[in-house]
């Protein structure tokens, strides 16, 4: 969090599922401090609760092809570089 709070940020890969933490509060947390970086979830669970979702821009579940993870990074770039 400190590197995200001090240094520029294009796109955040972020897990659900961390040790002190899950993943929703820290997403929720990094919007309310830069709500135009983009954040790509990623988790092992087939979804994640409602209220996390609503603080990230995209979902991907654990075991996808390496394409698809960077093909999903890459529209969330192109989508912030248009905005």
């Amino acid at each position: 969090m400190q590197l995200f709070a001090t240094q520029p940020v294009d796109l955040v890969l972020l897990d659900y599922a961390m040790p002190a933490i899950d993943g929703g509060q820290v997403a929720a947390t990094m919007k309310h401090m830069k709500p135009g970086v983009p954040i790509l979830m990623l988790s092992g669970l087939p979804q994640v609760p409602e209220q996390d979702l609503a603080h990230i821009d995209a979902f991907i579940q654990k075991g996808q092809e390496p394409g698809v993870v960077l093909q999903k990074i890459e529209q969330l770039l192109n989508r912030q570089q248009v905005a």
